[in-house]
């Protein structure tokens, strides 16, 4: 058996995928990676018995295009802002962006979920245009979740825009 997952999920899979094959002695190899890449990957003719994405849209079309069966939304995701420990920025509200002090942006790439949903965030809070055009850095960061070092904090933060299928 071959799991597709959204590398945002890998972690909880493979703690399901242990316990699924302790309890019924099949084996189940898990590919976890970008959902785009996933899907274009089955789109493309690669074998799934199940495709775990982080984005309702790609299991949407995979729906579409008669390549499976059905799509049940399962999980959420949580946007969140990392800061370095002790948030010299003083970040407390997405609009605290903006300052001067906050020299560095770092967003999940535009393709995968989490990069929509941030550019869809700061969006409607009126922010991401303004970020563009005072010249932030922003890093592409294409990669699943990483575990935060000693030297950062993570905030969680309100926003008037949340992802409905995450």
């Amino acid at each position: 058996m071959t799991a597709f997952v959204a590398a945002s999920t890998q972690d909880a899979v493979k703690e399901l995928v242990a316990k699924f094959t302790k309890d019924t002695g099949i084996a189940v190899k898990i590919s976890a990676g970008a959902s785009n890449t996933l899907a274009n990957q089955v789109l493309n003719g690669a074998n799934a018995d199940l495709f775990l994405s982080a984005s309702q849209d790609w299991a949407d079309q995979l729906r579409e295009k008669g390549l499976a069966v059905a799509a049940h939304p399962l999980l959420t995701n949580e946007l969140v802002l990392v800061v370095p420990k002790g948030n010299p920025g003083r970040i407390k509200t997405p609009k605290d962006l903006l300052n001067e002090n906050v020299k560095y942006l770092a967003l999940a790439g535009e393709k995968v979920p989490a990069g929509v949903y941030a550019e869809q965030a700061l969006t409607a809070d009126g922010l991401y245009t303004k970020l563009l055009e005072q010249k932030r850095s922003f890093a592409d960061k294409t990669c699943g979740p990483r575990w935060r070092s000693s030297n950062e904090e993570k905030l969680r933060l309100e926003s008037s825009m949340r992802p409905m299928h995450a």
